[in-house]
């Protein structure tokens, strides 16, 4: 065997080591990006849960969350206040999981449960009251996706979460 076969053979095996790499990289960034999907849909389910549990923890803030909710103007200053700052976090929530979907890092069926919840409250008079005041506080592809919501739905159509 001369130096030249040699050298081909050694060529190609060194292709077929970067051949076998790149599947191997291309396996380990498709699973990293199937952990980061998980990781964002966990991560934004988990705070969904604590903020629903503060609601459900307190009957005072659970009564202010409904009447809220109901008939947001029937609430008292600091009523309002707090709903509207609780109403901020849960708009917060809402809002990271359509900039995740957006990005791709969620899929459609983990977003959906998000944009139903979004659009059975969409008719609440709570909902309708929180984006008139925080206008500008959210990005405006979020914004205009709550305020089509609410355009959409029939007043006081909608729920309590219930």
């Amino acid at each position: 065997m001369n130096w030249d076969a040699i050298g081909a053979i050694g060529e190609v095996a060194g292709a077929l080591v970067v051949i076998v790499t790149l599947i191997y990289l291309a396996q380990q960034v498709r699973n990293n990006l199937i952990e980061s999907r998980l990781a964002a849909v966990h991560e934004i389910s988990a705070t969904y849960t604590a903020w629903v549990q503060t609601i459900s923890a307190s009957s005072k803030l659970a009564a202010i969350w409904s009447a809220g909710l109901t008939d947001f103007d029937s609430l008292d200053e600091v009523a309002k206040t707090r709903f509207l700052l609780h109403c901020s976090a849960g708009m917060r929530i809402f809002e990271d999981a359509y900039i995740q979907f957006r990005s791709g890092r969620m899929n459609e069926t983990d977003w959906h449960p998000y944009e139903n919840l979004m659009r059975m409250n969409a008719g609440t008079s709570g909902l309708v009251a929180y984006m008139e005041r925080r206008k500008g506080l959210h990005s405006t592809d979020f914004e205009s996706l709550v305020l089509k919501m609410i355009a959409s739905s029939k007043p006081g159509s909608g729920s309590t979460f219930q």
